[in-house]
């Protein structure tokens, strides 16, 4: 728990300066994408999240800083809509192998 505070705030702090009012909403769903990606995450999987969120920020202030603050929420919603698809795929992983085991597949169920 205390490290995923510390990178909470390690996150928000590297987000903080790069973002204006306007976009308070597309941040605050990409933090929410983040937490979740990061809940799903083991050990190996948070170490890499940690990293590649850092970089995208980085990328992001550079990127923006020649687009202009338009692409702040742009940007956002981008990297909210791939966290969500690691969310998803963890998720896929953790269920297809917990069925696999009982010979269940929870996808066909749906499809009926």
């Amino acid at each position: 728990m205390l490290r995923l505070t510390a990178v909470f705030f390690i996150w928000m702090a590297s987000t903080a300066h790069a973002l204006d009012d306007g976009d308070a909403d597309y941040d605050g769903e990409l933090h929410e994408a983040y937490v979740s990606a990061w809940n799903e995450a083991d050990h190996r999987q948070r170490g890499l999240l940690a990293k590649a969120q850092r970089g995208w920020n980085e990328y992001r202030a550079a990127n923006c800083e020649l687009l202009g603050a338009e692409c702040h929420a742009l940007m956002a919603q981008e990297r909210t809509a791939e966290l969500r698809t690691l969310v998803d795929k963890y998720e896929r992983s953790y269920y297809s192998s917990a069925h696999a085991d009982r010979g269940q597949d929870p996808l066909r169920r749906n499809q009926r």
